[in-house]
């Protein structure tokens, strides 16, 4: 049993709850009613993903979804992008070992107006490795290219990978919308 007890603050902040000093985002577009932000840009170790670019994207802050939602339309770019082979063959029995959260990867960071969302692979991880043909995954490609030399194209590898919850948005939200959940 939790010796501390629950508590739910109103209009205000605990300091003693906090880890960091609080930070401050504008809210975009309230009349729609979410707790929606400006992504000004979205980076993978530094470098600067072009999907924002046009100014366009935009995240819900939404601490109860347990994911990070990408757009549909860039899910396969960024499982590709931090994607990590652990194994280059099928290896059940390292799967069942690996945590993934505990493998190193690359940073996430969402870089909204006056702050920067920071995440390592221990934040956007999928706990449990899984298997997947090396060429189709890989975000190391030369990684991809030996498996894929040894293997005629099939050999299958085993990875960790983040977890993401595909997106797709309505008039009147922008088709680049992103939900920063409980990660």
């Amino acid at each position: 049993q939790d010796s501390v007890a629950s508590e739910i603050s109103f209009g205000g902040y605990d300091e003693t709850r906090m880890t960091s000093s609080l930070q401050w985002t504008p809210v975009n577009r309230p009349e729609l009613g979410y707790w929606q932000v400006r992504i000004k840009s979205v980076s993978v170790d530094g470098a600067q993903l072009p999907f924002c670019d046009d100014g366009t994207c935009i995240a819900i802050l939404d601490s109860g979804t347990s994911s990070i939602g990408v757009p549909r339309t860039l899910l396969h770019d960024m499982h590709y992008t931090l994607a990590r082979p652990i194994s280059q063959e099928m290896d059940d029995e390292l799967a069942q070992k690996t945590d993934c959260r505990d493998v190193a990867g690359p940073s996430l960071a969402f870089h909204l107006e006056g702050l920067t969302i920071s995440l390592d692979a221990r934040d956007y991880s999928r706990p449990a490795p899984f298997h997947a043909r090396a060429d189709l995954l890989s975000s190391q490609a030369e990684f991809a290219k030996i498996a894929q030399d040894a293997g005629g194209g099939e050999n299958k590898s085993t990875f960790c990978r983040a977890t993401f919850l595909p997106v797709t948005m309505d008039d009147p939200m922008p088709k680049k919308t992103f939900i920063l959940g409980e990660p």
